[in-house]
């Protein structure tokens, strides 16, 4: 049996410059690490005939003779591309739910790419791992979106990617100073905000209506990020203060990506005395990323249901695979 873990990832900066129709214009920048909760997915050959080619087991099962006839569409169109001589059970479990704004569909296509990549033998580069992502999730399935969520789960770690006008993508590995690096590992926490939601319906509107003014005000915020995180002397304060500018922008990208409910629980957070916050992924629902000092983190949690806030740390590991 093969296994393979998949990081989930906080998109920190920049999100939304990552989607092809603003960045082939005018450029995109996006700043985020993968973090510590990760989705598995296991492979073990069949070796005895049991009726079935693939048999599929997430939230339901499926047990077909062609990889055309899978349901679930990410299976389906990965299985699609390869050649299997024998039978295979593939089977997948989550630290964290689907539709929590953590990039986990990604982060699934991703690790089931590396898992069939290591059972073919093949060897791919992390780059050509993530186009090959992007090329199923939005061209095939034509899934609403950036670039970003494939990219991080590909490189793992902390990165800064660049999207050209050309549409070339450059990737720099970001080396905060060590102190940096602990004040975020110390301070971060994610705050679920009682919902769940389709990324699809909430990145289709942003492009509906694209804010090039909007959304180049968190190039800008991107740009000024990636050069606050590389000085040794960058506090969390800052990093926070540039969190919630970036928040207040993407709210308005969309009247899908904030509410009233939203809005309530990032004031709470505010005046539990965090350093800043943003909703994870497309908005909507899922979770907030939250920068608190222990204290103010403890207070949140006074207001909150048990569970609903949760400490994180950055991986610098990535995709690992293991042979069970």
């Amino acid at each position: 049996m093969i296994c393979v873990r998949a990081p989930l990832r906080i998109g920190l900066f920049g999100g939304g410059t990552d989607i092809p129709d603003f960045f082939l214009e005018r450029g995109g920048k996006v700043i985020g690490f993968t973090i510590e909760s990760y989705i598995y997915i296991q492979a073990a050959e069949v070796e005895i005939n049991q009726g079935f080619k693939f048999r599929l087991s997430y939230k339901t099962n499926e047990e077909v003779n062609s990889a055309g006839d899978i349901i679930h569409p990410i299976f389906r169109e990965v299985l699609k591309k390869y050649t299997f001589d024998n039978s295979y059970h593939f089977s997948t479990i989550s630290n964290l739910p689907s539709g929590a704004g953590l990039g986990g569909s990604s982060s699934f296509t991703v690790g089931l790419l590396s898992l069939i990549n290591k059972i073919k033998g093949l060897n791919k580069k992390n780059l050509n791992l993530a186009k090959q992502a992007i090329n199923i999730e939005r061209v095939i399935l034509n899934e609403k979106g950036g670039w970003q969520d494939q990219l991080h789960a590909a490189f793992g770690g902390m990165n800064v990617f660049n999207f050209s006008k050309s549409g070339n993508i450059s990737r720099t590995k970001l080396n905060p100073h060590p102190r940096v690096f602990d004040d975020l590992n110390n301070n971060m926490y994610l705050l679920y905000s009682g919902k769940m939601r389709v990324s699809h319906d909430i990145e289709a509107s942003k492009i509906k209506t694209l804010n090039f003014g909007m959304l180049s005000e968190l190039h800008d915020i991107a740009n000024q990020a990636e050069d606050l995180l590389n000085k040794k002397d960058c506090t969390i304060q800052e990093i926070g203060k540039l969190l919630n500018d970036s928040w207040l922008i993407k709210r308005g990208l969309s009247n899908k990506v904030s509410d009233t409910e939203i809005d309530n629980i990032y004031k709470n957070i505010l005046n539990s005395g965090a350093y800043g916050a943003k909703l994870c992924g497309a908005g909507g629902g899922g979770f907030f990323m939250v920068l608190a000092s222990k204290s103010s983190a403890k207070k949140l949690q006074e207001t909150l249901n048990k569970g609903q806030l949760k400490k994180i740390s950055i991986d610098l590991g990535g995709i690992k695979t293991f042979e069970l």
